[in-house]
């Protein structure tokens, strides 16, 4: 008895995605094209993607499309300090992605000179309203094709260990500051208005790759700190 068509595609598409045919974060064909191409019905290709999803191979994101998910890290992940809402309930709007050069801010933390190029992006992060805005610093050497990668899509994280740029450890400074003008029209707040300030800054074992800044409404949110004991040798 032969498998059903579904179970065949999902075989078929995890075929190309572990033979590098569609490569980490690439975006797959759209469901209509791949019935198409494969002579089968839009609903066999969403079973089989789904299926996929399950299986980790791929990360489906409404009105986007399908998407080969990122190696994931062999450290330990788990997110310590100050966790910011939004998840996986967020919508995610980017703004925009570019090049800059660090100038003497940032090379000062990233120690650098300030000729390094820097990816920049700014983006808000919304429910039911903008929840906070988030302006992100990656050193362009260590993943010159960031974009690509879909950093509205993927974590930093997995970006960087697919770069082969684990993060290792992270330091935090949270402070309450007024709000610019350009936040408060981002976050949609009356003038006067005073934000969480969280300063995010992301290491491997050689320093500093990444460098964050978050700009969150005050008046209803709630920060999550995690901790983590680290064993003391006796």
């Amino acid at each position: 008895m032969s498998k059903p068509y579904y179970l065949q595609l999902k075989e078929v598409i995890q075929e190309k995605i572990e033979d590098g045919t569609y490569s980490p974060g690439k975006e797959l064909p759209s469901e209509r094209q791949i019935a198409e191409h494969y002579g089968v019905h839009p609903h066999t290709t969403r079973a089989a993607l789904k299926l996929l999803e399950k299986d980790g191979l791929l990360q489906l994101v409404p009105r986007r499309g399908a998407f080969v998910n990122l190696r994931r890290s062999e450290e330990d992940n788990t997110e310590l300090g100050f966790t910011l809402p939004g998840g996986k309930k967020g919508r995610r709007k980017r703004i925009v992605v570019q090049i800059r050069q660090a100038g003497p801010y940032y090379a000062k933390i990233f120690q650098v000179h300030p000729e390094e190029e820097l990816y920049y992006v700014k983006r808000v992060v919304k429910e039911k309203k903008p929840l906070y805005m988030e302006e992100l610093f990656v050193l362009k050497k260590n993943v010159p094709d960031f974009p690509e990668l879909h950093p509205d899509i993927f974590s930093l994280s997995d970006i960087l260990a697919q770069k082969n740029v684990p993060i290792t450890r992270t330091s935090q400074l949270l402070k309450i500051c007024d709000a610019s003008k350009e936040v408060r029209k981002k976050l949609k707040l009356p003038e006067g208005s005073v934000v969480l300030h969280l300063e995010r800054t992301d290491y491997d074992r050689e320093g500093p790759v990444a460098f964050t800044k978050y700009y969150l409404r005050s008046e209803d949110l709630a920060v999550e700190v995690k901790f983590k004991k680290t064993p003391i040798d006796e």
